[in-house]
């Protein structure tokens, strides 16, 4: 009954929320010309940031994290008066063989600088996710809108993300 009113909550609030939306295009195909994005190599437990498309290597551990799409933006844009602030979420695909590698979304609602203030149940990703012993938490997505009516490049997405074991109990 508690999940049923929460969605119902939340379901009102988007139909009387923000109106304005900003819609992602998917990424155009990399022409050959370009050269990849460079490798991060952040360490475990500590902060890093990923733009659209480019990989972290924890070097210590095998594992790999790959920023691969926004799925969604609906953010209340700064020129924009909303009732809510409205979700970004986020594609990301983690590897460490010999696991099977999983893509995952995390997501939520954000402040005005894009951190990370939390997820909205049933509405968006979570703001953490669980993959072969290690926690993966989304921090902070920029650019936040700055207008109602101009989407932002795919390509100009960063997310902050921090990558740590997984603590006894976690799923």
């Amino acid at each position: 009954m508690k999940r049923l009113i929460a969605y119902l909550c939340g379901l009102v609030l988007l139909l009387t929320g923000c109106q304005a939306v900003v819609t992602v295009t998917p990424p155009a195909e990399p022409s050959p010309t370009v050269t990849p994005a460079a490798e991060i190599r952040p360490a475990l437990g500590e902060d890093f940031s990923l733009k659209a498309g480019e990989t972290a290597r924890f070097e210590e551990v095998g594992l790999q994290l790959t920023f691969t799409e926004v799925v969604r933006d609906s953010r209340c844009p700064a020129d924009v008066q909303c009732v809510w602030s409205g979700i970004v979420d986020v594609q990301l695909t983690a590897e460490l063989p010999p696991q099977p590698a999983e893509s995952f979304v995390v997501g939520g609602t954000t402040d005005r600088e894009g951190n990370v203030l939390g997820s909205v149940v049933e509405m968006s990703g979570p703001t953490e996710w669980w993959y072969a012993g290690y926690t993966v938490t989304l921090k902070q997505v920029t650019p936040y809108p700055k207008q109602a009516n101009a989407p932002i490049p795919p390509a100009n997405y960063t997310v902050t993300l921090v990558v740590e074991p997984a603590k006894p109990g976690d799923p």
